[in-house]
C-alpha cells in the first residue's frame, strides 16, 4: 500500500496563510488587470456587504424562518462563487463578491 506524499498532506491540513493569499491576489491582479486600489475592492466588497447586512439577515431569519433564509443564503453564496470563478472582468468579480457577502450574511442568520 502506497502512502500519500507528506507534502500533499501538509497542504491539506494547513489553512491558507498570508503568502497564499498574496499569491492569489497577484494572480487576480495580473489576469484581470487590476490596479492595487481596485484589487482592495475584491476583499472589501465581501466585507462591506457581509457586515452591513448581517443584522438585517438575522431579522429576516426571525420573520421568515431560519432554515429558509439559510438555504437561500447558501444558494446565493454558491451561485456567486461560481460567478467569481468564471469572472473575466473586474466588474463581474467585484459584483459577485458583493453577492457572496449577502449570501454569507443570510446563511449566518
Amino acid at each position: 500500500m502506497d502512502l500519500p506524499d507528506r507534502r500533499l498532506l501538509r497542504h491539506v491540513d494547513e489553512p491558507l496563510g498570508p503568502d497564499d493569499r498574496e499569491r492569489g491576489s497577484a494572480t487576480i491582479q495580473r489576469d484581470l488587470h487590476f490596479s492595487q486600489a481596485s484589487l482592495a475592492w475584491v476583499i472589501d466588497a465581501y466585507l462591506i456587504t457581509f457586515a452591513g447586512t448581517l443584522l438585517l439577515a438575522g431579522r429576516i431569519g426571525d420573520l421568515l424562518g431560519r432554515k429558509k433564509v439559510f438555504l437561500v443564503g447558501v444558494a446565493l453564496f454558491t451561485a456567486a462563487s461560481v460567478a467569481c470563478g468564471v469572472a473575466d472582468s473586474q466588474g463581474l468579480l467585484i459584483g459577485a463578491r458583493f453577492v457572496q457577502g449577502l449570501g454569507a450574511a443570510l446563511s449566518s442568520s
